[in-house]
C-alpha cells in the first residue's frame, strides 16, 4: 500500500514538472491569435492592386474592393489614355471619380493596425508612426548641428549628443568657416535673385494672366493619342492656345506632361511666362520662367515639361477629368 502511495507520489510530481505554468500557455496562444487575426486583416484591407496596406486614402469599387489613391488615380489614368472606362481589377466593374467612393471605416481600421518602425523596428500603431520616427525614435537619422557649416557627420539621434561634445566645427575661426559659409550664402543669394526676378516681372507693362482649363482629346492616327488643350483665350489683344501632351504610356511607371503655348494671331511677341496652380484646380506646379518669341513663321512655343510636386501627381491630373492652370503672361518690351 505504502509503495503504491509512493509510485502516486512520484507519478504526480512528474506530471506536475511537466505542465507550463498556466499563463505562460494563454499568453503564447493570445499572441498567435492576434497574429493571426492582424495577418486576416492585412489580407482582408490590403489594395487589390498592389497587395499593400494603403497609408492614405482608400477607395471601392461598387462591389467593395480597395485600392489606395495612387493606384486608383493609376487605373484611371490607364483608362484614359487607352481611351477606355477604367475598371476594377478583381471584378471588372466600371470605376470612376462619380462610381467610387472612399472607405473611411477601412482607413480607420488600417490606421489602428501594428506595424514596426523603420529604424528601431519596434511596434506602433501606424497612425503613431509619422509622429515617433520623426520626432521621438531614438535611432532616426540625424546630423550635426553645425552641418550647414560643413560638418558632415551623419548618425542616429540618440548619438548626437555626444557627437557635439568633440565636434571641432564650434571651435573653427571664421576664416576656416568662410569656404562652407560662402557656398552657402550664395545659394540663398540665387533663391533671393530668383524671387526678385519674378517680382521684377510684374512691374511690366504688359502682364495678362489667364486661367485656363485643359481638356482631353484625341489626335487622329490610326493608334488615337492623347493630348490636353485649351479653348482659344485672349491676352494682349491676340487668340492663343495652349496644348499639352502625355511624355508615358499606359504602361510606363512614371508620367509627366509637357505643354506649349501657341499664337493664333499675327504679330511678333516676345514673352515670358510660366504656370501655376489654378484657383480652380490643385496641381502642385513649381513655377519655371520660359521665354519665347513668337512670329508669324514661328507660332508656336516648344514643349516645357510641367514640374509637378510628387511621384504621383501626373497620374492624378490625367485621373481628372479636366487640368485647371493659370497661366503668366509677360510682354517682354524691345
Amino acid at each position: 500500500m505504502e509503495e503504491q502511495i509512493s509510485t502516486n507520489n512520484q507519478s504526480n510530481s512528474e506530471t506536475s514538472e511537466n505542465l507550463e505554468p498556466p499563463h505562460k500557455k494563454t499568453k503564447n496562444k493570445l499572441s498567435k491569435e492576434r497574429d493571426r487575426l492582424e495577418s486576416r486583416l492585412i489580407s482582408v484591407l490590403s489594395c487589390v492592386v498592389c497587395f499593400d496596406l494603403p497609408n492614405g486614402p482608400i477607395y471601392q469599387c461598387q462591389h467593395g474592393h480597395l485600392m489606395c489613391i495612387g493606384c486608383f488615380n493609376h487605373l484611371l489614368a490607364d483608362g484614359r489614355l487607352k481611351s477606355e472606362q477604367a475598371s476594377c481589377p478583381s471584378c471588372r466593374t466600371e470605376i470612376s471619380s462619380k462610381n467610387s467612393s472612399r472607405n473611411l471605416a477601412v482607413e480607420k481600421a488600417v490606421s489602428e493596425l501594428p506595424t514596426n518602425c523603420q529604424f528601431c523596428k519596434e511596434e506602433f500603431p501606424r497612425n503613431e508612426i509619422p509622429h515617433h520616427e520623426k520626432n521621438e525614435c531614438a535611432q532616426r537619422p540625424a546630423f550635426c548641428t553645425y552641418k550647414t557649416l560643413g560638418c558632415t557627420w551623419e548618425g542616429m539621434w540618440h548619438q548626437k549628443e555626444a557627437h557635439g561634445k568633440v565636434c571641432l566645427f564650434p571651435q573653427k575661426t571664421g576664416l576656416d568657416l568662410l569656404e562652407s559659409v560662402t557656398a552657402l550664402a550664395g545659394n540663398a543669394i540665387e533663391e533671393i535673385n530668383r524671387l526678385n526676378g519674378l517680382l521684377k516681372m510684374l512691374s511690366y507693362e504688359k502682364v495678362a494672366i489667364c486661367d485656363i482649363q485643359l481638356c482631353p482629346s484625341r489626335t487622329d492616327d490610326y493608334i488615337p493619342k492623347l493630348y490636353y488643350e485649351t479653348n482659344r483665350f485672349t491676352a494682349f489683344d491676340q487668340l492663343w492656345v495652349m496644348k499639352a501632351k502625355v511624355i508615358g504610356n499606359e504602361k510606363s511607371a512614371t508620367r509627366s506632361l509637357a505643354y506649349q503655348l501657341i499664337l493664333k494671331g499675327k504679330g511678333v511677341f516676345e514673352l515670358k511666362y510660366f504656370l501655376l496652380k489654378g484657383p480652380f484646380g490643385d496641381a502642385k506646379i513649381q513655377a519655371e520662367v520660359q521665354r519665347f518669341e513668337f512670329r508669324d513663321d514661328n507660332k508656336e512655343s516648344e514643349y516645357h515639361t510641367l514640374m509637378l510636386e510628387g511621384e504621383g501627381e501626373c497620374n492624378r491630373l490625367l485621373a481628372a477629368r479636366t487640368v485647371n492652370v493659370r497661366l503668366m503672361m509677360f510682354q517682354v518690351k524691345k
